[in-house]
């Protein structure tokens, strides 16, 4: 018996130690991508891209400008098959701009959350998620799984934060990138009904790695390509009137 006790112990560490912690790969996609330090010594960026958006049989061509300044301030500017569309917070006040009218001030927003921000969670700087996430108030899965999506490995990281559904990060085994994220545990980035989304063309900027190329599916069909066409990190030449509310 005591032998029998010993094999089996001996043959533990095969099914289980052998699983690899999500804290693992995510400190390992942010190494490959520039490393925290140099994604948190960013304190102004602006990105400029272009989309093609399909939504409810509607075509949408959006050229964008987004542009953030630490600690909470930013500007958005769209123009969407012609007519321009600005948001923007200046740390007080949220306000909106629609073509050749009054901008106004957006009412009902939660203020603590402008305020709390550290730029946005989202597209192609979607690092910011991974960076400080336990005190941004997210919770990841203890252990990754190992997959196979469309013949390639990949770790997949379940994400999520209190009353908001989960996401699924998939990050590639070879080289730690993320890959896509999907709302629902998905077996092919080609077939699924799940909220997809797709990161690829990944390309180098200074010291960090961005993917310029954001893919979109909801319901199994494409409904946004965006590509970035301009990426400048700690851009030194943002005026702070950009972001200001004019009453």
């Amino acid at each position: 018996m005591r032998f029998i006790s010993y094999f089996i112990w001996f043959l533990l560490p095969v099914s289980v130690f052998s699983q690899i912690k999500s804290e693992e790969i995510v400190a390992k996609y942010l190494t490959t991508v520039g490393g925290v330090s140099a994604w948190t010594e960013m304190n102004e960026y602006a990105i400029e891209s272009e989309s093609h958006q399909f939504l409810n049989g509607i075509e949408q061509d959006i050229d964008g400008l987004f542009i953030e300044k630490k600690p909470n301030l930013f500007y958005s500017k769209k123009n969407i098959n012609g007519v321009t569309y600005i948001m923007a917070y200046d740390g007080n006040t949220l306000w909106q701009q629609q073509a050749d009218k009054e901008p106004k001030p957006v009412v009902g927003y939660i203020k603590d959350k402008f305020m709390e921000a550290n730029f946005r969670f989202a597209g192609s700087l979607i690092t910011y998620l991974f960076i400080d996430y336990k005190n941004n108030g997210y919770e990841i899965s203890d252990f990754c799984e190992e997959r196979m999506i469309d013949n390639k490995p990949y770790f997949e990281v379940l994400l999520k934060i209190q009353q908001f559904n989960p996401y699924y990060y998939y990050f590639s085994k070879d080289n730690y990138l993320l890959k896509a994220r999907s709302q629902e545990k998905i077996d092919s980035f080609e077939n699924t009904t799940s909220h997809l989304e797709l990161f690829d063309d990944y390309r180098k900027i200074g010291n960090i790695l961005i993917p310029f190329l954001t893919e979109t599916y909801d319901g199994g069909r494409l409904s946004s390509k965006k590509r970035v066409k301009n990426f400048e990190p700690n851009k030194k030449d943002i005026s702070i009137e950009l972001f200001k509310f004019q009453e």
